[in-house]
């Protein structure tokens, strides 16, 4: 019996090593398949995200091609109310596109290039008041502190020099609009402050060209 023993401990040790071998392997069998799968469903969700992605491209081109082409067409047929309601909410898009702020720039720029600043003037409160979210808001201030400035409005053309620095803080063309505001200040006398305002230029501003101006400004104060 006692010969029997060291065998059947040896079968048993072997049994129970196997049923742990076969175990494991199942488990991480299954651990191998779940990994795979999450990778496919990953892949799958990024190829949808593409897909979703392009088509809101798509739409967004179609929108201005739509913004461009519907209202003009509109002129010519004031009939369809259908058309018209469309024609409302393709204007609305086209505003959000900024494609009527560029259209209202020209119209500004053209006014200013001839010394029309009143005109000038109000186009660029437009784009400031009702195209907030174009990328010529930021010029439309700065065009509009010039336009005060040369009919003499020194009080509004501060004020939208304030506004601007606000709203644009880093933007270089707020540099260009204290540089202006310093020229305001030179010219009523408030020499410290002009001194302060081209410093706070040079030294907010990484821009070359514009350090270079606040510095020949500076110089004039300092002389």
């Amino acid at each position: 019996m006692k010969k029997l023993w060291l065998p059947i401990t040896v079968l048993l040790i072997g049994f129970v090593v196997t049923q742990i071998y076969y175990s494991a392997k199942i488990i991480f069998s299954g651990m191998d398949e779940l990994q795979t799968a999450a990778q496919k469903q990953t892949q799958t969700i990024a190829r949808q995200q593409l897909q979703l992605e392009l088509q809101q491209y798509k739409f967004q081109q179609y929108q201005v091609q739509l913004a461009k082409m519907l209202p003009q067409k509109i002129k010519t047929n004031e009939s369809s109310y259908g058309q018209r309601k469309l024609a409302s909410l393709v204007r609305s898009s086209e505003s959000l596109l900024g494609l009527d702020a560029e259209a209202i720039m020209a119209k500004a720029n053209k006014h200013y290039n001839k010394g029309e600043c009143r005109a000038a003037n109000k186009f660029y409160e437009k784009i400031k008041n009702e195209y907030s979210y174009s990328d010529r808001v930021v010029e439309s201030y700065l065009l509009s502190i010039d336009c005060y400035t040369r009919m003499g409005l020194s009080s509004q053309a501060v004020t939208e020099i304030h506004n601007m620095t606000k709203l644009f803080p880093t933007s270089e063309l707020t540099g260009y609009a204290l540089i202006r505001f310093a020229e305001i200040q030179k010219s009523q006398s408030r020499i410290d402050s002009a001194k302060k305002t081209y410093l706070k230029v040079i030294n907010s501003f990484p821009y070359p060209e514009l350090a270079e101006q606040a510095r020949e400004g500076l110089k004039g104060v300092l002389l």
